[in-house]
């Protein structure tokens, strides 16, 4: 028992040193992309369907807090984060959203200018609000909770291209014997995880 007000003190100074001013580190806080409906309470009317529930549960939820979008968007046009009938405001966010492709939603475009972030960069937010459309898209479009944008790419001139010598005699010496060696268990139509392009068997 001696010792007790020895460990009372150490434990004192650990815990001072951890926070406040004096020669504890500084702390940054964390960026706030989720949770954004501050224990805002719906009570209206039910989802009419799978797709307003999924609006509902990662575009409302996400920005319903007055933090975010809800300070303006509860009652001033486009009401889509209004709190009385969710169904209303999944119409009023439907013009301003593209399931196909999030990013170019007219609600993340408009962030994105630097309408209102709730961080200092809108950049951040026109992403966050990015992922989370293409959450709702995945959960509605039944692709599992998120989508993939694809972009056609450029068409190139391919030039000159080059193409293997008529005579095979040089991949065949040079070529083939390393392919067959380290390549060939699995790019063949009987192997166990067959894998193209199949290699031919030397004869």
């Amino acid at each position: 028992m001696r010792y007790l007000p020895l460990v009372s003190v150490l434990c004192a100074a650990l815990i001072s040193g951890c926070g406040g001013s004096g020669s504890g580190s500084d702390t940054t806080p964390n960026r706030n992309n989720g949770g954004g409906n501050n224990n805002v309470n719906y009570d209206g009317p039910a989802p009419r369907n799978a797709d307003v529930s999924a609006f509902k549960i990662y575009i409302w939820n996400n920005l319903v807090s007055e933090q975010r979008c809800g300070a303006c968007h509860r009652d001033q046009q486009p009401a889509f984060l209004q709190t009385g009938d969710i169904n209303q405001a999944y119409s009023a966010a439907n013009p301003l959203i593209n399931l196909n492709q999030p990013a170019s939603s007219q609600m993340v475009q408009k962030v994105a200018g630097g309408h209102n972030c709730w961080e200092s960069d809108p950049q951040f937010c026109a992403d966050q609000i990015s992922t989370w459309i293409s959450a709702w898209a995945g959960e509605s479009l039944g692709l599992g909770g998120g989508t993939t944008e694809l972009e056609e790419p450029p068409i190139k001139d391919p030039g000159n291209s080059k193409n293997f010598p008529q005579d095979p005699s040089l991949f065949q010496t040079h070529v083939y014997p390393l392919l067959d060696d380290h390549c060939s268990d699995c790019h063949q139509s009987d192997a166990n995880t067959p894998q193209g392009p199949y290699l031919p068997r030397m004869t």
